[in-house]
């Protein structure tokens, strides 16, 4: 099962949210339910942004599911990297 690291300051009911929202987006393609989990502490650095998370930002973004700056929260980026991702595709 694929998992995807959240900034272990995010706030539950956002990160609850959001768990929510990617739930029924993936019911409404068809896909897989992709299990969100705190991330550890313990960890100085956030991992890089994978390709999917990078689609699941603009998704979200796009349909007005999240704020730049609850995504930010939810990855443990700053705004400007989450606008940076959301505008990649254009340019």
């Amino acid at each position: 099962m694929a998992t995807r690291r959240v900034h272990p300051k995010l706030p539950l009911k956002l990160e609850q949210q959001v768990r929510k929202a990617m739930a029924d987006e993936n019911a409404e393609e068809g896909g897989v339910y992709v299990y969100i989990r705190r991330a550890d502490p313990q960890a100085s650095a956030t991992p890089p942004l994978t390709k999917e998370d990078q689609a699941a930002i603009r998704r979200m973004y796009r349909a007005g599911k999240a704020s730049a700056s609850e995504l930010a929260k939810l990855y443990g980026k700053t705004r400007t990297t989450i606008y940076n991702v959301i505008n990649k595709e254009t340019r």
